[in-house]
């Protein structure tokens, strides 16, 4: 099991780096969706679809396949909304993140 402490960006309000309990090595930076890019990350990384991934404290503990899918949306007239989507969808868009910045 990963545990990952979501911890405010300073200077970023709303974003949050997603940082390895004992390890403290930053998985994601700045992200408004840490846990689940968290998840994605490891993903990349090759981790097994059947590692689990938790916040203690915050999100329940999930296999980080699973945890990779679910992607949050928001429009400037739309709510925030949670989709599930498949993996490749969810790691492309993860990857278009991370050369964004």
């Amino acid at each position: 099991m990963i545990q990952v402490d979501l911890v405010p960006t300073p200077g970023k309000p709303g974003k949050f780096n997603a940082v390895v309990r004992g390890t403290g090595e930053v998985l994601v930076h700045a992200r408004r969706d840490p846990f689940v890019s968290a998840a994605r990350e490891l993903v990349r990384r090759g981790l097994p679809l059947d590692t689990v991934i938790e916040a203690p404290g915050r999100i329940l503990p999930m296999p980080i396949g699973e945890a990779a899918r679910w992607i949050y949306r928001e429009g400037e007239k739309t709510p925030l909304r949670r989709e599930r989507v498949s993996l490749e969808e969810a790691l492309a868009g993860h990857l278009r993140a991370r050369e964004r910045g």
